[in-house]
């Protein structure tokens, strides 16, 4: 009784709640705005958020939780001892200091992705060996690209991903605005294009691979496509999964491309978790 008292007494380790903090990197020499969301862990593995078309860091709203898709997922890998970093692309969110959305390629991104992972890498509270790249949209293109070609890239887990870039904007955009697009000057804007958009854009995604990309990643990926999703053609995942030569995940649940927040957080939930599994897979 005497000991089972003393048991009782004994101090217990209290977990402290994970910290988050906003600051600005560098991408090219222009600020790109970012959010670290880091648990009470010695050097946790890290996931980097990358989001959508038109998009921005803490992504669109869900509903039942008065938080965005990604400020929900990172606070759930936080709870699952993982630190997240989500970026606002140049051009998008509060990354507008040094570039305007109309000046957006999938190449900009691309190199914006790459110096979040020089800044993790520098970092020595945060394991740098073990990231892992998390894309929504357009943001699962920037991902499979950055995996194949980055070989800090540790895991890739692709949301709805656009695997098939430019017959998807041509279906987001039309297809007279694709083709106005590939004719105009790379700095000049498009006549006609919402969002704004110059000619660049069109050509980065006429000339981006990211099926092409993924065949050259051997890590594990887990690849998403909600079979209601009407952005994103079918076959898009099913085109990376065959590409893609590591350990996968193909999920293909009946979700559309916001995972039907509008319903709740359940689908995203179950995302977050296989997403999970993935960042923690041997």
């Amino acid at each position: 009784m005497i000991r089972a008292l003393a048991l009782a007494l004994l101090p217990t380790a209290v977990m402290a709640d994970p910290v988050e903090s906003t600051f600005r990197i560098l991408s090219r020499g222009e600020p790109v705005v970012a959010t670290l969301l880091r648990p009470d862990a010695d050097t946790p593995p890290v996931a980097l958020l990358l989001h959508g078309f038109t998009g921005q860091r803490h992504e669109a709203p869900v509903p039942s939780l008065g938080q965005g898709v990604f400020a929900h997922t990172a606070a759930r890998l936080a709870d699952a001892g993982i630190a997240s970093l989500r970026i606002d692309f140049r051009g998008s969110g509060d990354s507008t200091a040094g570039s305007t959305f109309a000046q957006t390629t999938p190449e900009r991104q691309i190199a914006d992705a790459a110096a979040a992972l020089t800044w993790i890498g520098r970092q020595s509270d945060l394991d740098g060996t073990s990231v892992h790249v998390v894309g929504w949209s357009f943001g699962g293109l920037v991902a499979a690209s950055l995996a194949g070609r980055d070989d800090r890239v540790a895991s890739v887990s692709l949301w709805n991903p656009v695997a098939l870039p430019r017959v998807t904007f041509e279906g987001i955009l039309g297809a007279q605005i694709f083709a106005a697009g590939l004719a105009t000057a790379p700095d000049a804007p498009v006549p006609g294009a919402q969002p704004p958009l110059n000619g660049a854009f069109f050509a980065g995604v006429a000339g981006a691979d990211p099926v092409a990309a993924i065949a050259r990643f051997f890590g594990p990926a887990m690849i998403a496509q909600g079979t209601d999703d009407p952005v994103i053609p079918d076959g898009s995942a099913e085109a990376l999964a065959a590409a893609h030569p590591g350990p996968q995940v193909l999920w293909q649940p009946p979700m559309d491309h916001a995972f039907d927040i509008d319903e709740g957080s359940e689908t995203l939930d179950a995302l977050i978790d296989r997403t999970i599994a993935t960042i923690r897979r041997p």
